[in-house]
């Protein structure tokens, strides 16, 4: 820029000189030079560096482009933003030069966002239905992601895993391939027996619940003596569920019930709970923790059987003082805790 002030003020020097002495012949040309060549050429070195350092008066400066720069420019290089010396105009946005160019934070077209998997607790007033719209989902597809078996009904805080999108298919899950071989398999005795025809649903009950497979498993020895009651033969009932909440999916059945009121054994007639299927009621079972706020202690110990017997009876399911002790007795003598999912 200085070399370009230089040949400028050297040739508006020449000129006025010229001009002055042909106005005023008297003034010789060392007295032009020195009278008004001089203050200007100053005046011209100085003025742009003044005005471009001073923000207010910036635009009245502009560089200006020599004959040989603008020979030398490449038209489509300048369209481009680049001088035919290389580099970048000065002042050239490159995003203007790409009307397809995103904006700051915007995904771009070829880069769709895609909402992952992730856990959901059920909320008062939930719905398959709603949590599917919510998601943008089918209501088939939370059905199918959850194994849900009665899917018109979830529970609050019952937790639901939320594909990304319809296309899901489940995983098989390594603990259900373990457990598909359990009513198969030979056992030795028939309590074995009874332990392995009820295993698998046990721990279905605890993928969708939490509720311990060993509990379960210990709860329907106790209740049913080793499914041979009444009520695990005619209602398909393992846990003596009540029906006075509501029915079982099959209605009730009514039977005399032996309960410890008062320290006194008395029977009592009591209706309980139908259901189609050993599946039904195992799944039950583990929602009627979900469904019963009392219980909510016991759910935040389903990592410690033992415990979790503890505070369920503490809770005041069965009227049985010692039903805690001997659920964990079951669960000592035929290690029910190797059936529990990790």
């Amino acid at each position: 820029m200085l070399e370009r002030a230089t040949t400028m003020a050297h040739l508006t020097f020449m000129l006025i000189s010229a001009m002055t002495r042909r106005w005023v012949p008297a003034i010789s040309p060392a007295t032009s030079m020195m009278v008004i060549g001089l203050p200007l050429t100053a005046l011209l070195l100085v003025l742009p560096g003044l005005l471009s350092s001073t923000p207010a008066l910036s635009h009245v400066w502009r560089p200006m482009v020599m004959v040989e720069d603008v020979a030398m420019v490449d038209p489509s290089a300048s369209r481009a933003g680049v001088s035919a010396r290389g580099g970048e105009r000065p002042g050239f946005d490159s995003t203007e030069a790409n009307d397809t160019a995103a904006e700051p934070g915007q995904p771009t077209s070829s880069a769709p966002q895609v909402r992952e998997a992730y856990t959901y607790s059920v909320r008062p007033g939930d719905t398959v239905n709603k949590i599917a719209a919510t998601n943008g989902l089918q209501p088939a597809t939370i059905v199918r992601a959850n194994g849900l078996v009665q899917p018109d009904r979830v529970l609050p805080g019952q937790q639901l895993m939320i594909p990304s999108d319809d296309s899901y298919v489940p995983p098989q899950r390594a603990e259900a391939v373990a457990s598909r071989g359990f009513a198969a398999r030979p056992a030795a005795t028939k309590e074995e027996a009874f332990i392995f025809r009820i295993a698998d649903g046990a721990q279905e009950s605890q993928r969708v619940t939490g509720v311990p497979a060993s509990v379960t498993i210990a709860q329907a020895i106790l209740e049913t003596y080793w499914g041979s009651s009444f009520l695990a033969r005619e209602a398909n009932n393992y846990f003596g569920i009540k029906g006075h909440a509501r029915p079982g999916p099959a209605g009730v059945v009514w039977i005399d019930a032996w309960e410890v009121v008062d320290g006194e054994n008395v029977v009592v007639p009591e209706p309980f709970r139908k259901y189609n299927d050993l599946t039904e009621s195992l799944v039950d079972h583990g929602k009627f923790f979900l469904e019963n706020a009392r219980y909510r202690g016991a759910l935040q110990a389903t990592d410690d059987p033992r415990e979790f017997a503890r505070r369920i009876n503490a809770a005041g399911y069965a009227t049985d003082p010692a039903y805690s002790g001997k659920l964990i007795s079951y669960m000592d003598r035929y290690n029910l805790y190797q059936y529990d999912l990790q």
